[in-house]
Formats: structure tokens, C-alpha cells, sequence
């Protein structure tokens, strides 16, 4: 449940965790390497770093992605939220509304012209 809400921290954790391991793995081959001078020695620790590497960046994207999922359920949930509100106050506006109130022709659902009730708008300053 938490890493459904906290998607990018747990996944970015996790991802550090990755990297400083591959990070530390690199640096071990690189002083064997050059400092112990083994060059043809401890392949296996920089296969390993590398794939460790690109776990770490897999993990992240991951945690963004999750993140970016999250965030639109929310926003869904609240563009929805918001549809069924304004659905039932205009179910319940059309329910309270006298016969009287239903307009007859297709006339009578137009805006008001200014010229028929003369009055004028007034003018922007």
C-alpha cells in the first residue's frame, strides 16, 4: 500500500540502493585493476557493476513512471468526483423545477435580445 501512494520515494531508495552498490563494485575493479595491476582479473565485478547500473536507472524510470500513473488516478478520480456532482445537481434542479418553469418553444430557450426589452448594456470604460 505504501508504495502505491509513495511510488517514486520507495522506488528511488531502491534505485540508490542499486547504484551504490554497482558504484562500489566499479571502483573495486578500477583499483584492482590499475592499482594491483590485474588486467585480465575480475571481469565478473565489472559485469556485475554494469548491470547494477542499469537497474538503478531502470528503477528510477520505473518510480517516476509509477509516480506519474499515481498522480492521473488522482486527477481522475477528481475530474469524476466533480462529473457525478454536477450530474446530481442538475438531476436535482430538473426535479425541483415547476411545469411553469419549462419553456414552451424555441423561442423562449434563446437569450434576451436587448432591442425587444429596451434596455441597453452598458459600455466597458
Amino acid at each position: 500500500i505504501y508504495t502505491l501512494y509513495r511510488a517514486l520515494k520507495v522506488f528511488a531508495i531502491l534505485s540508490a540502493i542499486s547504484f551504490l552498490s554497482g558504484t562500489a563494485l566499479g571502483v573495486r575493479f578500477l583499483i584492482l585493476r590499475y592499482v594491483f595491476d590485474a588486467p585480465g582479473r575480475h571481469i565478473q565485478s565489472l559485469i556485475l557493476c554494469a548491470v547494477l547500473l542499469n537497474l538503478s536507472f531502470m528503477l528510477f524510470v520505473l518510480g517516476v513512471l509509477a509516480d506519474l500513473i499515481g498522480f492521473n488516478r488522482r486527477l481522475l478520480h477528481e475530474v469524476l468526483y466533480h462529473t457525478r456532482k454536477v450530474s446530481l445537481d442538475l438531476q436535482e434542479h430538473a426535479r425541483n423545477k415547476k411545469p411553469s418553469d419549462i419553456p414552451l418553444s424555441a423561442e423562449d430557450t434563446g437569450p434576451k435580445s436587448t432591442a425587444s426589452s429596451g434596455k441597453e448594456w452598458p459600455r466597458p470604460s
